[in-house]
């Protein structure tokens, strides 16, 4: 007998909407990311990133509200962002740049995604094999 989470908790994972969660799949998928990492010497995989990474294009300025100390520190950050979003604009699709400061150990990287892609036959895919039969 399989027993799945909706059926022991008595709710359906694949149902759970929060209002975020509901705003987020009306968004189109980011196209600029901003991971952190570290940079290595592989030619196959230059950077080690996070797992998850943040959608520069998908993130709003913030409004800038309350004391004056707040309202800087907040346009610090809009300004921030607006530089950042406006470095990923000067990349191609597939494209990335690796920045790395000497004696720091992490690195960021901003990357702008290939869009989707299609999909790759298993007789065609160098990396696809049959596991069973």
């Amino acid at each position: 007998m399989t027993v799945t989470f909706g059926n022991r908790f008595r709710s359906n994972p694949n149902n759970l909407e929060s209002s975020a969660g509901a705003e987020a799949n009306k968004r189109p998928p980011a196209k600029f990311w901003l991971n952190v990492g570290y940079a290595t010497d592989d030619e196959t995989y230059p950077f080690v990133a996070l797992p998850l990474g943040i959608p520069l294009d998908l993130s709003d300025q913030k409004e800038l509200r309350g004391k004056p100390e707040f309202v800087a520190f907040t346009s610090a950050q809009n300004d921030l962002l607006a530089q950042l979003v406006a470095e990923a604009e000067t990349l191609q699709p597939g494209e990335d740049r690796i920045f790395e400061h000497p004696g720091c150990p992490l690195a960021f990287q901003i990357r702008h995604v290939r869009g989707e892609q299609q999909a790759m036959s298993p007789e065609n895919n160098p990396l696809a094999r049959r596991v069973f039969g």
